[in-house]
C-alpha cells in the first residue's frame, strides 16, 4: 500500500501508525454529516434582503466561527481516531452512528448558546428583534437552566462517545499490533476524553442547583483548557519518563 511507503512525519501522527487505509463508506458519512452540520451553521436564518439586514448577519459571523471551530474539532478527533486504527466492526459503526445524531441535534443548541453569548457581550442585553419590530429576551432566567442541561449533557455525550471509542481499541490492542508507544498513547486519548465528558457533566450538576448558579455552569468550561493543559504536562514526564526524552 503506498501509505505504508509515506513518511511517518507526513501523517501528521509520528508516534502512531495509521492503519487506516482508503476513505470507508462509513467515514464518508461521517464527512457528510458535518459537512451538513456546518450548512445547518451557515444557513439557519434568512437570505438578506437589504443591506441592514446583510450588516445584522455579519456582525454575528464570530458566534458562526466558534460553533464551526467546535464542529471542526469533533470532526478532527473523529478523523484522526479512524486514521489510527481503521476499525469497522460493529462496536464502532454503532459508536459512529451514535456521534453524528449526537453532532446533527447538538448543532441548533450550540449556535444558539454561542449566538446568545455574543449578543450579551456586543450589546449588553441578550434580545432579539421580532418581526413585528418588538424587543424580546433571546431566553429567560429559567429556561437558562435547561439551556445548560442541553448543552452540557450534549457535550459530556460526544467525549464520553470518544472515550468509548478509545478503550474499544484498547481492547483490540492485540489484533490491532499497537506497540507500546500506540498503547500509552491510547490510554493517554480514554483519559482526555473522559475528562472533557466530565467537564460536560459538572456544568450539568452546577446548573442543577439552581437558575442562579447557571452562569458558573457556563464558567466551568473554562477548566477544559486548565486540565488538558495540566493533563498535557503531567503525561509529558510519563512519557518522557518510559520512553526517553526522542
Amino acid at each position: 500500500m503506498l501509505r505504508d511507503h509515506v513518511p511517518q512525519a507526513l501523517q501528521a501522527d509520528p508516534r502512531f501508525h495509521w492503519r487506516g487505509g482508503d476513505i470507508s463508506r462509513l467515514e464518508s458519512l461521517t464527512d457528510a454529516a458535518f459537512a451538513f452540520a456546518l450548512t445547518l451553521l451557515a444557513i439557519s436564518g434568512e437570505v438578506p434582503r437589504t443591506f441592514r439586514e446583510l450588516q445584522t448577519a455579519m456582525i454575528e459571523f464570530p458566534a458562526f466561527l466558534v460553533c464551526a471551530a467546535v464542529l471542526v474539532m469533533v470532526w478532527f478527533f473523529h478523523y484522526r481516531y479512524h486514521r489510527r486504527f481503521g476499525l469497522e466492526d460493529t462496536p464502532s459503526v454503532l459508536f459512529n452512528m451514535a456521534l453524528l445524531v449526537l453532532v446533527l441535534f447538538y448543532v441548533y443548541p450550540l449556535k444558539f448558546m454561542f449566538s446568545m453569548l455574543w449578543r450579551q457581550i456586543r450589546t449588553g442585553s441578550a434580545e432579539v428583534v421580532l418581526d413585528d419590530g418588538t424587543h424580546a429576551a433571546m431566553i429567560s432566567r429559567a429556561d437558562s437552566q435547561t439551556l445548560m442541561y442541553f448543552y452540557g449533557a450534549g457535550f459530556a455525550a460526544i467525549f464520553l462517545l470518544f472515550g468509548l471509542m478509545y478503550v474499544h481499541a484498547w481492547r483490540r490492542r492485540k489484533v490491532l499490533q499497537l506497540g507500546e508507544v500506540e498503547r500509552f498513547m491510547v490510554r493517554v486519548e480514554v483519559g482526555a476524553h473522559l475528562f472533557s465528558s466530565a467537564v460536560g457533566l459538572l456544568a450539568v450538576a452546577i446548573a442543577a442547583a439552581g437558575t442562579h448558579a447557571v452562569p458558573l455552569a457556563g464558567f466551568s468550561f473554562f477548566l477544559l483548557p486548565l486540565g488538558h493543559t495540566i493533563l498535557g504536562f503531567v503525561n509529558a514526564r510519563r512519557f518522557r519518563r518510559r520512553f526517553g526524552a526522542s
